[in-house]
C-alpha cells in the first residue's frame, strides 16, 4: 500500500502491533494513518520529538508537563509544538494532549531503535514523579501520571533493559493500591516482578521489595497463603542481602505478623511485631514513623487479648509520633485515631469513641476521596457506635456504605467484606444479593463461598 511506503512503517502487521483488534479495519484506520504519513516529512524537531514521547503514554490525558521534564523544554516552546501537531490532526490538544492509538503503533514503528531511548527518559521522569508513592498524600499530584506510567511499563517490559522500569513499575503498583485499584495495582507489580527478576536475578532486594508489595495485595483480597509465601520470600531474599538487622527485613516480619494476626495466631503475631520493633528503633530511633506502624501492630494483638490498657497505651504512642512526623491530617493518624476510638467504644465511653472515629473518617475522605476500603473502616465503626447509642437506622446506613465499598473494591473473600455481611445479616438485611446488585453475581458467589469460611474482625485495620 502506498500510504503505508510513505509512512515508512516496513509492514501492516508493524503497523498494527498493540491495537485492540476491533480497531483494526475500521474506516478510521486509513485516515489516520494517511494523516500521519502526508505530514511526517513536514514536522520540525521538536514535534517530532513531542510525538515521540506521546507515541509510549497512555493515549488519552497526557499532562504538558510531561513533555516539558523529559525533553528539557520549557511550557512554551512545547505548546507550540502541540499547536503545530494539532494543526494537522495528528494529536489533539485542549488542555492535556491526546492521540489515536494507531497513530501512536505508527510513530513507534518509526522509531525502531531510538524507541529505547525515548523509553528510557519517559521512565526515568515518571520515576521521580512517583517518587514516595508509599505515602498516600501524594496521589493527587501524581493522578495526571499514572496512566502513562503504567502504559511506559508495558513498553519497557517488552523491550527489556530499561533502566529504574522494574522501580518504575512498583511504585505505580503502590499508588493503585493506594487508590484502592486492586487488580490493576496487581498487574502493574506482577510486570514489574518479571522486569527486576530478568535485570538482577531471583535474590536482589528490588525482587524483594515487588513480591511484597504483591503479597499486600493478595492479603487485601483475602489470599492469606498466597500473601505470606510473597512475604516469606521477601524476607529471605533481604535477611541474605541485607542481614537480619535491617529495616526492610522489619517490614516484611511485620507484614508476616499481620498475617499471622489475621489468621488468629496472636503469639506468632507478637513475636514478629516486637522483632520489627527492635530492628526499627534501633535503625530510626523511637519517634519514627516506621516505629509507630510497630507499635500500633502490637497494640492491635494486645487489643484481640483483651488487654485493652496496653492497646490504648500503643495506639496513643503511635499517634503521638506521627502527629509530630507527618501532621495531623496523615492517614496513619486516621488509622491510629481510628483504633483509639475502637478502644473506647470497647470500654463504653461511646461520646469518645465518635470523636475519634469522625476525625478519622475526615481525614480518610480528604486523603482516598469517599469509595476507599480506609474509609468503609471508619464509617463502618461508626455505624457499630451508633448500633450501641440505639440508632438503628443510623447504623443500618453507616454498615451499608461500608459494605458497598468493601464488596466493590477488596470483593467478596476479604476478611472486612465477609465481617460487614455477617453485621449485615444480624439486621436483617441480605449481604449476597446486596452484592449482586453492586458488584455482580460472580463477587455475589464469591462472598456466598467465603461467608461458609465462618467470621473475623471487622475492626483491625
Amino acid at each position: 500500500l502506498e500510504w503505508l511506503k510513505r509512512a515508512e512503517v516496513g509492514d501492516e502487521e508493524s503497523l498494527f502491533e498493540g491495537l485492540d483488534p476491533k480497531d483494526i479495519g475500521a474506516g478510521y484506520t486509513l485516515k489516520v494513518a494517511q494523516s500521519l504519513a502526508l505530514h511526517f516529512g513536514e514536522l520540525w524537531e521538536l514535534e517530532t520529538a513531542v510525538l515521540r514521547v506521546a507515541a509510549v503514554c497512555h493515549p488519552d490525558g497526557i499532562p504538558v508537563a510531561l513533555f516539558c521534564k523529559v525533553l528539557g523544554k520549557d511550557e512554551e516552546e512545547v505548546e507550540e509544538a502541540l499547536r503545530g501537531l494539532a494543526s494537522r490532526s495528528i494529536v489533539r490538544y485542549d488542555p492535556t494532549v491526546s492521540v489515536h492509538r494507531l497513530m501512536q503503533s505508527v510513530v513507534r514503528g518509526r522509531m525502531k531503535a531510538a524507541m529505547r531511548e525515548v523509553v528510557g527518559k519517559v521512565v526515568a521522569v515518571l520515576a521521580e514523579v512517583f517518587e514516595g508513592a508509599i505515602d498516600p498524600v501524594n496521589m493527587v499530584r501524581q493522578d495526571p501520571y499514572a496512566a502513562h506510567a503504567e502504559a511506559v511499563v508495558g513498553h519497557a517490559e517488552k523491550m527489556g533493559g530499561v533502566e529504574r522500569a522494574g522501580e518504575l513499575g512498583n511504585q505505580v503498583g503502590v499508588y493503585l493500591w493506594n487508590r484502592a485499584r486492586y487488580e490493576a495495582a496487581l498487574g502493574v507489580l506482577r510486570r514489574a516482578e518479571r522486569i527486576d527478576r530478568a535485570a538482577f536475578g531471583d535474590n536482589h532486594p528490588n525482587v524483594a521489595s515487588l513480591v511484597n508489595n504483591i503479597g499486600k495485595m493478595l492479603q487485601e483480597k483475602g489470599d492469606l497463603e498466597g500473601a505470606m509465601k510473597c512475604y516469606r520470600e521477601a524476607e529471605r531474599i533481604d535477611r541474605a542481602a541485607s542481614g537480619d538487622n535491617h529495616p526492610d527485613v522489619a517490614r516484611f516480619v511485620n507484614n508476616i505478623g499481620s498475617v499471622l494476626h489475621e489468621k488468629g495466631d496472636l503469639e506468632g503475631a507478637m513475636k514478629c511485631f516486637r522483632e520489627a520493633e527492635r530492628i526499627d528503633r534501633a535503625a530510626f530511633g523511637d519517634n519514627h514513623p516506621e516505629v509507630a506502624t510497630d507499635v500500633n501492630n502490637i497494640g492491635e494483638v494486645l487489643r484481640a487479648k483483651g488487654d485493652l490498657e496496653g492497646a490504648m497505651k500503643c495506639y496513643r504512642e503511635a499517634e503521638r509520633i506521627d502527629r509530630a512526623a507527618l501532621g495531623d491530617n496523615h492517614p496513619n493518624v486516621a488509622i491510629f485515631v481510628n483504633n483509639i476510638g475502637v478502644v473506647l467504644r470497647e470500654k463504653g465511653d461511646l461520646e469518645g469513641a465518635m470523636k475519634c472515629l469522625r476525625e478519622a473518617e475526615r481525614i480518610d475522605r480528604a486523603t482516598f476521596g469517599d469509595n476507599h476500603p480506609e474509609v468503609a473502616t471508619d464509617v463502618n465503626n461508626i455505624g457499630e457506635v451508633l448500633f450501641l447509642k440505639g440508632d438503628r437506622e443510623g447504623a443500618r446506613a453507616a454498615l451499608v456504605e461500608a459494605f458497598r465499598i468493601w464488596i466493590g473494591t477488596v470483593g467478596g473473600r476479604a476478611r472486612l467484606t465477609i465481617d460487614s455481611a455477617n453485621s449485615l445479616k444480624k439486621l436483617g438485611l441480605d449481604p449476597i444479593a446486596m452484592a449482586r446488585q453492586i458488584a455482580g453475581e460472580a463477587a455475589a458467589e464469591e462472598l456466598r463461598e467465603a461467608m461458609e469460611g465462618g467470621p473475623g474482625g471487622t475492626d483491625q485495620r
